[in-house]
């Protein structure tokens, strides 16, 4: 059985074969340095020798997927780990929180806390059901702080995945997505939308479905 290639495993694979060809002059050493940059994820982990630190365990990924897998996996036996985002002339620590998590049966996102014990969310809004408890009215200002406060595309993509579905199709439907996939809608609003642009569309949006 073939085993499935992380994006970290298959950029660094990827720059090894690479660097084979600079010595002919086929590739350049600064395309090598542009795709080495792209593994801006460490993963450090050790203990401590004279209250100084000691690393046991280092290596750079591509997404922070694969850095987290690899904190979880070789950081979980030692007494301290970290991952760190190399960032223009910064290096960051991260400190992954959790505040979603996918429902295995309709594969949407709900709101949890860090151990991932999953929150009511009152965005939340599933298919019609009559014995369902719909919000009589939805809060736009809060869910626009939401959006204001996210830093990412798929931060951004998981918070639009909690808001009613009525309004994610409305905003599809505007933007002329075809939202038969709901994720496939947030993540394709997401992509093609800043957040300003989000949140005036969310606004008319809930506004059209009659949340405010």
């Amino acid at each position: 059985m073939t085993t499935q290639l992380t994006r970290s495993e298959e950029l660094k694979d990827f720059i090894e074969k690479a660097k084979t060809q600079v010595t002919y002059g086929l590739i350049p050493q600064t395309e090598i340095d542009r795709w080495e940059a792209e593994l801006k994820y460490n993963v450090s982990a050790g203990g401590f020798e004279d209250d100084e630190l000691s690393t046991d365990y280092s290596d750079d990924f591509a997404t922070i997927e694969d850095a987290l897998a690899a904190c979880k996996k070789y950081g979980s036996g030692l007494q301290w780990s970290r991952i760190e985002l190399r960032d223009g002339e910064f290096v960051y620590e991260i400190d992954p929180v959790r505040i979603m998590r996918r429902d295995p049966v309709t594969g949407y996102f709900n709101r949890c806390s860090d151990d991932g014990s999953v929150i009511v969310n009152h965005y939340r809004q599933d298919d019609k059901d009559d014995n369902a408890e719909m919000p009589s009215e939805f809060e736009i200002e809060d869910a626009i702080g939401q959006l204001n406060s996210v830093h990412s595309h798929n931060d951004l993509m998981l918070t639009l995945s909690g808001f009613p579905l009525d309004i994610i199709r409305r905003m599809a439907e505007v933007q002329e997505i075809n939202d038969e996939d709901h994720l496939q809608s947030c993540d394709e609003l997401a992509s093609t939308m800043d957040k300003g642009e989000l949140a005036d569309l969310l606004r008319e949006s809930a506004e059209h479905c009659g949340y405010c």
